[in-house]
């Protein structure tokens, strides 16, 4: 959430400083979302190998909260999946922030929902994507859905 927030506050400074920038960013984050949906269909169809042991070593929730904050902040996916997507959905003509912190907060409420239905399915929808056939069309699937996305973003006309 901290990197989302960062990252929709240095956005909306751009978009108040440099005119055009939405217009950039719109197509960018449209160009982005339509490569990850070809990166996604072309996928080989590898299963997957979700490890076969056990953690030996037992951390601490503040050392595994330092280890997963480390690696959201280093990740400049996010930061850019955040920088195209986000701009989507702002009305140029009202104030920024609080349609910044909306989607922020939004976006948290949606991503906790996911991660719990991560912990809660995933080794067993894993035993499924171990098959290359499923995962090939789990893989067209989300490439589509994100291509689709993109192409949408593309026709869609800020007032």
């Amino acid at each position: 959430m901290s990197v989302l927030a960062a990252s929709a506050a240095g956005l909306s400074t751009l978009l108040l400083a440099v005119p055009g920038a939405f217009a950039v960013l719109r197509y960018a984050g449209a160009a982005y979302l339509v490569y990850l949906g070809i990166r996604a269909w072309r996928a080989e169809a590898a299963p997957l190998d979700v490890g076969a042991g056990e953690l030996v070593a037992r951390a601490s929730r503040a050392a595994l909260f330092r280890g997963g904050f480390a690696i959201g902040i280093s990740n400049p996916k996010l930061i850019l999946f955040a920088a195209a997507f986000l701009p989507q959905f702002i009305d140029p003509a009202r104030a920024k922030p609080p349609q910044f912190l909306l989607l922020v907060l939004s976006f948290a409420m949606v991503e906790a929902g996911w991660y719990a239905a991560y912990a809660l399915g995933g080794r067993s929808l894993a035993r499924y994507l171990n098959r290359p056939a499923i995962r090939r069309s789990f893989d067209r699937l989300t490439g589509t859905i994100f291509i689709g996305f993109g192409v949408a973003l593309l026709r869609v006309r800020p007032a």
